[in-house]
């Protein structure tokens, strides 16, 4: 079958193959005489590094390498970071040979610094405003230009996988979902004779935990109430019942009701959450393993039916149990999204997740590097969706690995890749020479239009519990207060790591503390190592100054 795509794309690009040729700086390609005298177009070559360590790394020459030279008019070499991403991008800056483009996470932080400090980025501000020659760089909004603006009034870093002006939004995306929220068992919700309604308060929902807790596993064994998943990251569904903001975890600053800002680890329900999620512990509702527990161990117990409730994240169970599920009577299927029970109080939820303008990922322009190439290749890939750019255009078979149905709505691979691409064997996809999707922009979102997928029972849970999250309003916008950047060498930049390890050590002692004189006790602790240890009161007064010079730049 592979045999068969190749052979047939190798004819088709017979006269293209004919005319790659090999990069040069000082232009991007060039013409020369066919063997009939005409002129054909050479395409320009360019190296791109990636710096990012979680990509694995696909083989060159691929059949989609080709595929995308045809459309954007540039081959591309690809070279991929497997280790620890500094070390490797500072052994990158100092071996002598820099690629065309680099691949990175940014603009704010550690490798823009490393970029410049090395002199090795090139300004590319003017290239934004070239509608003409970079259509879809010139699309790139004027908020997010801004943004990746360096300090230095040049802009280096072109950023990728974001909205471009004018972009078609009409396709839903899983990234408009919500993710974080409280999961009952519905079977269990009946054997004990309630309903959703009843859960719709805090005290409704631990009476159902009490209850619960009274039935049996599979297994034979008591069933456990509520279980929360590694790192006690379901803390932030139980901060959104509260009424925290937990957009940027415990650190993250936000306007209570239009007033001063505050981070949630400050707010009087912070401790309030961590008081209610010790009583569950303390009462044997949630799980005893909690505070060591590892992900795939607490999965396991919700792909068993070994556990009545889950607070946390929906990834852990669309990526477990659920994408294990052979049909919808498997006991994970039954864990259903519930609306965030009311607590006393509290008016409105706090939001736990959001959506933001600005990129996290982008491209550089190195010093040497074929330019013109280099953003013609950038501007096809920023204006292409990211099935384009991770496995050519879309097109029929053999030629082309995927093609959209009539409507244009959702797509499906072509018969004679199908069995490599849906393999789940990353190897098989590698021959191909699948490169990283995020250098497109966002208009399609590969996960809810694969036509493929529809009938999967993961889908179709994540699809009816993200949908439900969302209406809840689990999930809001980026403010400008949520992205201010860390000055360097300054407070926030080197204690966040002793913060967050003083995080870490006292969740777990407050969920164990075995009374409320113990648990106050560690509050205090906790309060004090805050300050002590992770400068907490310093680092406030520098956030808040550099959110005012940061707001006058950026307004949103």
């Amino acid at each position: 079958m592979k045999n068969k795509f190749f052979t047939a794309l190798m004819s088709s690009l017979l006269i293209f193959s004919l005319a790659a040729c090999t990069k040069t700086t000082e232009e991007t390609t060039k013409k020369q005489e066919d063997p009939k005298g005409e002129e054909v177009q050479e395409t320009a070559k360019i190296d791109v590094n990636v710096n990012i360590n979680w990509i694995p790394a696909v083989k060159n020459d691929g059949i989609f390498d080709e595929l995308r030279a045809e459309a954007s008019g540039v081959y591309t070499t690809w070279s991929y970071t497997q280790g620890d991403e500094a070390t490797a991008r500072r052994l990158l800056l100092t071996s002598g040979k820099l690629p065309d483009v680099f691949v990175g996470i940014g603009p704010k932080g550690d490798v823009e610094a490393d970029l410049l400090n090395a002199k090795a980025a090139e300004p590319i501000e003017e290239y934004l405003n070239m509608p003409d020659k970079y259509p879809n760089l010139a699309k790139i909004p004027d908020i997010v230009k801004k943004y990746v603006q360096n300090e230095d009034g040049h802009t280096y870093f072109i950023p990728t996988f974001i909205e471009l002006d004018g972009q078609d939004n009409n396709m839903e995306k899983f990234g408009d979902w919500g993710q974080m929220g409280f999961w009952v068992r519905t079977d269990v919700l009946e054997q004990v004779g309630m309903t959703k309604d009843d859960l719709a308060t805090m005290e409704g929902y631990e009476k159902f935990l009490r209850e619960a807790a009274k039935l049996k596993d599979p297994q034979g064994n008591p069933l456990i109430p509520l279980t929360i998943g590694q790192n006690f990251q379901g803390w932030r569904a139980v901060g959104s019942s509260f009424g925290l903001d937990t957009f940027n975890e415990a650190n993250g600053f936000s306007p209570y009701d239009g007033g001063d800002f505050v981070a949630a680890r400050d707010h009087e329900n912070y401790k309030a959450a961590w008081k209610w999620l010790n009583k569950m512990y303390q009462e044997g509702l949630l799980d005893k393993e909690a505070p060591t527990a590892k992900k795939e161990i607490t999965l396991q117990k919700i792909s068993t039916g070994s556990a009545a409730a889950y607070i946390g994240q929906m990834t852990d169970l669309a990526t477990g149990p659920w994408a294990a599920a052979k049909d919808m009577n498997d006991v994970s299927t039954k864990f259903e999204a519930i609306p965030f029970p009311k607590v006393a109080g509290v008016d409105k939820i706090g939001a736990a997740e959001g959506s933001s303008p600005f990129p996290w990922v982008g491209v550089y322009i190195m010093k040497g590097a074929d330019m013109e190439a280099s953003l013609k290749y950038i501007d096809w890939a920023l204006g292409s969706d990211l099935m384009t750019v991770k496995f050519g255009p879309a097109g029929d078979g053999p030629k082309y690995a995927w093609n959209w149905s009539d409507d244009k709505q959702t797509w499906s691979f072509n018969d004679e890749v199908v069995a490599d691409l849906t393999s789940g064997d990353v190897n098989r996809e590698q021959e191909y020479g699948a490169q990283p999707w995020f250098l497109a922009n966002t208009s399609v979102d590969d996960v809810t239009t694969n036509k493929s997928t529809w009938e999967k029972v993961s889908f179709k849970l994540n699809q009816k519990n993200g949908r439900f999250l969302r209406d809840l309003g689990v999930s809001r916008e980026n403010h400008n207060y949520d992205s201010v950047p860390v000055l360097k060498g300054g407070v926030v930049e080197k204690y966040t790591p002793a913060i967050n390890d003083i995080e870490t050590e006292y969740r777990a002692k407050f969920l164990v503390a075995k009374n409320e004189k113990e648990f106050e006790s560690t509050w205090e602790k906790y309060r004090k190592d805050l300050n002590d240890k992770g400068k907490w009161e310093e680092y406030k007064k520098e956030w808040k100054q550099e959110y005012e010079k940061w707001s006058q730049k950026m307004d949103y």
